[in-house]
């Protein structure tokens, strides 16, 4: 059975609004925060020390610590926008 382009795009839509997905948008120079390793009760979700977005492709994307210069490259789910300036 042959699907159309228009019979996909619905299909998309449901399932995407019945797993609540949202599209992140990151910029080049937006400040984030990179989720961590839960290691324990304690610990926070996100590190606390924001990273600087230093390069976006689609969904993955590559950040840089403001600190001590250490670069990671997570895809979009595991970042915040964080509002700090």
């Amino acid at each position: 059975m042959f699907e159309t382009k228009a019979v996909k795009e619905k299909e998309k839509k449901y399932a995407d609004t019945r797993r609540h997905t949202k599209s992140r948008k990151f910029m080049m120079g937006q400040t984030v925060l990179v989720q961590q390793e839960k290691k324990n009760k304690l610990t926070t979700l996100f590190e606390p020390i924001p990273y600087h977005v230093t390069r976006v492709k689609s969904s993955m994307i590559t950040a840089q610590r403001t600190t001590d210069n250490r670069t990671v490259t997570r895809n979009s789910s595991f970042l915040k926008a964080s509002h700090q300036f």
